[in-house]
């Protein structure tokens, strides 16, 4: 505990400016003087990397590296301060502008630091260096590692050496993750051996080897596996080699950014690398807001690295938020303003404070943090009265319409309506809160009344009652056609004679496991939510809300159909839930009342042959129940010459029609390829339908930031949406997995409309929480998918990584052994099922679920994340310093603790004026461009790398 808290002082003092400095040159008594990352060349025999037997060439050295960077985490001592130059912004002549006189463009100070120049306070065990006489990398550590290599841009190699898999994923052509197969050297879960690998291209060819050995054994050039991969002609080469470990136990993750090639202009360089080294998930976005934060001429070479999708995105979203930036024409009487102020006025009021100058400061954004609720006899008359006038503007914004037909209550039941949320979003951030309270259910008199026509899944119709279940037999499904582990082996390709595997020659010789699906960082094996990339087709389906109408069978169902249609490549268009509700042909009292399901909406859109927009029928609640509408002929047909296909049970005559239905309690004895089938299903169409429990289950206040571990019922009454899955660290510190549920009780409830479970649930559990799972099979007909413009030269030229890269970069290191354990960081928090039995959930936030001040202030010791990176470039290193109040804080698309202050003293200040215009910004293609046009105190503040 000593020693962790003496690293994290070090660390504090290093990353006051966010960015560790260090000196220009190495110091007098340094022997170093070497790039740190080469590879010294040695003068006896080696392997010849290119065929892997011996002989005096000069190849990559086997031995061990003297030079390399060895400071795997972080300096020792204070820093030395950065050398302030005489002009920081000279005119200089810049090459590529025409000889014109340009500015260099001001950017967060950064200085550089010889990799020999410091000593390593903790380990990272897994190190790495550049080879001196080619373009790769040796890496070296215990067998127990797990870490990722970027040939950027063109190849990601991941390496799980406890498993002995190595798997290489192309970026060009449509391949899929490829296994490296016939490996002789094993790691075999030895926890004692060590491995040698050595990556690097020559000629168009990379080469990979691989040698594993006992820990204290000499190092040896004998039986190392080689092997070798043809790279197709690419339109750029690659830039530079990217190396990922990390250090579960002392919360370190390390990224490596080793220049190799770098075509961009010096200037611009220097962008991307600020951007890389404070941590950015987006390297363009944040270069491009770089650009216009610091006013850079728009006829700059370094706006030619800037797609063009870019910056039709930043401007569309300038020209949509320009009223907000210049605050001018802004209706200030409105009622969403005045709705506003009256939420920020029930959030100061409605905590006890216990101040201090410095909560008075900050009290307007910590309203949920370290603060005690008011109880009901403390409720004084100012808050009564706010509370009153806030549901009064509730109910003239909100569009849902429920509050036009349920009684709004008195201030006594709003009040209590809103401790009953608040409580179970403890340590919630103020725009997330800001957001909840816009759920109308907060006004309602009889809160209970809320849940009752939300529901409206019924399996009991005898007309549908033969359809609904297809009820499978374990024993007549083969495990392995579900099997998403399945990958593409090398030994899929044919090799030459020299072994060389060339890898442009699959895509027109072998097949993919699925003509939809391919793998990518939005939705593989381990992690799926394709809502996290904004420019996919998926991402533009949005919550829907159906109201005070048990219309959930149908939402479910036609998010479904919008996502397959999305997969097979015909766009969004977002669909007519009215149309297939007014055209049952059950009474039209039956319509919100009496439920349904799936099978029933395709039973409606077939017999009709019609599915409009929703722009032609709009959805409103109190609108369903009358007559079918006669489609116009300016009206699209979203269904088209959609076909329903038969899908035949295996072993048995009974087909069913447009649909294949899998009922966990089949499963029981096998919920792993239960968890298999779900998946390969969420990864070819999108989504799929789930029949659930909410009755004493879900509620108004529901938490869908924590993953809840809950069991299910015999009978579901809900229908809603798998969307995609992940993995987390429970309480116990155990390795689990959930599902990501999206629901049709709009974008206030839960977390953004959606919330999260565990694959498996507790288990004592009789019924898993997903009672059954529905998938459409239809046939949309041929399509001809309009090519798209070609990308500009410059398009791929950053890295965009997923937000999720390195929270499952740390996962996979993630041992149940591990000393360090993450019971600081997930909190739980506790619900009562139907059974009243206590459901547990990880909480994402940063509080525990408590009232009382002083256990928040003594259970509030949260363990931080350090992110630590590392360019290398011309024996120089430049590093950086992120710090994450938790692991999930990592998971998140932006975050405000990478933030910038070029005053280390004003840190929390920048961050915090982040966190209280999150808001405002969170929505825009660019936030921390958005920030920036909103902060104009000073210059101070960088927002750029959130």
């Amino acid at each position: 505990m000593v020693y962790r808290l003496f690293i994290i002082l070090v660390l504090y003092v290093i990353c006051c400016t966010n960015v560790i400095v260090g000196q220009e040159k190495p110091p007098p008594d340094s022997t170093v003087g070497a790039n740190p990352g080469d590879e010294r060349e040695s003068s006896g025999r080696v392997n010849n990397p290119a065929s892997g037997e011996q002989g005096t060439t000069n190849s990559p050295t086997e031995q061990p590296d003297q030079t390399r960077d060895r400071s795997s985490s972080v300096p020792q001592g204070s820093p030395r301060e950065p050398l302030s130059p005489e002009n920081p912004n000279p005119v200089t002549q810049i090459p590529g502008n025409g000889g014109a006189l340009v500015t260099p463009i001001p950017l967060p100070k950064l200085t550089l630091e010889d990799s020999e120049s410091s000593k390593s306070v903790t380990d990272i065990e897994v190190k790495s260096a550049l080879l001196k006489n080619y373009d790769g990398v040796k890496i070296t550590g215990p067998c127990r590692s797990y870490f990722r290599v970027m040939l950027v841009p063109h190849i990601t190699v991941y390496v799980y050496a406890t498993y002995d898999r190595i798997q290489l994923e192309p970026k060009f052509g449509p391949s899929d993750l490829i296994d490296i197969n016939d490996l002789t050297n094993k790691c075999n879960k030895d926890s004692n051996k060590y491995f040698k690998l050595v990556l690097y291209i020559k000629n168009n060819i990379l080469i990979l080897k691989w040698k594993v050995q006992d820990k204290d054994s000499k190092p040896t050039n004998i039986d190392v596996d080689v092997k070798k991969y043809k790279i197709p002609k690419l339109d750029r080469p690659f830039t530079s080699i990217q190396v990922y470990t990390v250090n579960t136990e002392h919360g370190l993750i390390e990224s490596k950014n080793y220049d190799i090639n770098s075509e961009i202009p010096e200037q611009c360089e220097a962008i991307s690398t600020n951007c890389f080294l404070n941590g950015s998930l987006d390297v363009e976005n944040c270069y491009h807001c770089t650009l216009l934060a610091k006013k850079v001429d728009s006829n700059n070479e370094c706006f030619n690295y800037v797609s063009k999708e870019a910056k039709e995105l930043i401007n569309k979203n300038l020209e949509e938020k320009n009223k907000t930036f210049k605050g001018e024409d802004e209706d200030l009487d409105s009622n969403e303003q005045k709705l506003e102020e009256s939420i920020d006025n029930i959030l100061s009021n409605i905590y006890k404070i216990y101040e201090s100058k410095q909560d008075k400061e900050r009290k307007k954004s910590h309203y949920n943090n370290k603060k005690e609720l008011v109880t009901i006899e403390e409720l004084n008359s100012v808050l009564k009265i706010e509370l009153l006038n806030y549901c009064k503007l509730l109910k003239e914004v909100d569009r849902s319409g429920m509050l036009d037909h349920h009684e709004i209550g008195n201030e006594i039941d709003i009040f209590n309506n809103l401790i009953r949320l608040l409580k179970a979003h403890p340590g919630e951030s103020t725009y997330v809160l800001n957001e909840k309270l816009r759920n109308p259910a907060l006004c309602f008199k009889n809160i209970e009344e809320w849940l009752v026509n939300k529901k409206g899944l019924l399996l009991s119709n005898e007309k549908i009652q033969n359809l609904s279940t297809t009820n499978y037999n374990v024993t007549d499904l083969e495990e392995s056609e579900y099997d998403y582990e399945r990958f593409i082996s090398d030994d899929m390709f044919e090799k030459d004679m020299n072994g060389v595997i060339d890898l442009s020659l699959f895509d027109n010789e072998k097949k993919l496991k699925s003509p939809y699906f391919r793998r990518n960082k939005y939705c593989n094996n381990e992690y799926c939510d394709r809502w996290k990339d904004k420019t996919g087709c998926i991402s533009k389906i949005e919550v829907e809300e159906q109201g005070n109408c048990g219309l959930c069978w149908i939402f479910a169902s036609k998010l479904h159909f919008e996502t397959i249609r999305c997969m097979r490549g015909y766009g969004h268009f977002r669909s007519s839930a009215l149309y297939v509700a007014n055209c049952s042909d059950r009474d039209s009292d039956e319509i919100c009342f009496v439920g349904s399901n799936p099978v029933e909406f395709l039973e409606i859109v077939e017999e009709t042959g019609f599915l409009p927009l929703e722009s032609d029928v709009p959805y409103y609640y109190t609108d369903a129940g009358n007559d079918c509408p006669e489609p116009e002929k300016n009206w699209i047909n979203l269904w088209g010459s959609t076909e329903l296909l038969n899908h035949k049970r295996p072993r048995q005559r009974m087909t069913t029609k447009g649909y294949i239905s899998y009922e966990s309690s089949y499963f029981s004895d096998n919920m792993d390829l239960f968890i298999k089938i779900i998946k390969r299903e969420i990864q070819n169409k999108g989504s799929v339908i789930a029949y659930i429990k909410t009755e004493n289950v879900i509620d108004f206040d529901f938490n869908g930031k924590g993953v809840h571990n809950m069991c299910g019922d015999k009978e579901p009454d809900h229908a809603a949406n798998i969307i995609g899955y992940g993995n987390y660290i429970d309480e116990e510190g155990e390795k689990k997995s959930y599902w990501l549920i999206r629901n049709s009780w709009g974008y206030y409830w839960g977390d953004e409309g959606n919330f999260r479970v565990d694959m498996y649930g507790p288990s004592y559990c009789k019924y898993n929480f997903i009672h059954t799972v529905v998938v459409f099979k239809v046939d949309l007909g041929i399509i001809e998918v309009p090519k798209k413009e070609k990308e500009s030269e410059y398009f791929s030229y950053f890295l965009k990584y997923t937000p999720n890269f390195l929270y499952n970069l740390f996962f996979n290191n993630y041992t149940t052994n591990d000393e360090y354990k993450l019971n600081n960081r997930l909190k739980t928090n506790q619900h009562n099922n139907k059974k009243n039995k206590k459901d547990r959930y990880i909480s994402a936030q940063d509080e525990p679920p408590t009232d009382n001040v002083e256990s928040q202030e003594e259970n509030n010791k949260k363990t931080e994340i350090y992110h630590i990176l590392k360019h290398i470039k011309d024996k120089k290193i430049k590093r950086g310093l992120v710090k994450y109040e938790s692991l999930l804080e990592t998971k998140k698309d932006h975050s405000c603790s990478r933030t910038h202050s070029i005053d280390p003293e004003k840190h929390e200040e920048c961050n915090q004026f982040c966190i209280d215009n999150w808001k405002a910004c969170k929505d825009h293609y660019s936030p921390g461009y958005c920030l920036t046009k909103l902060y104009t105190k000073d210059d101070n503040c960088f927002f750029c790398n959130v």
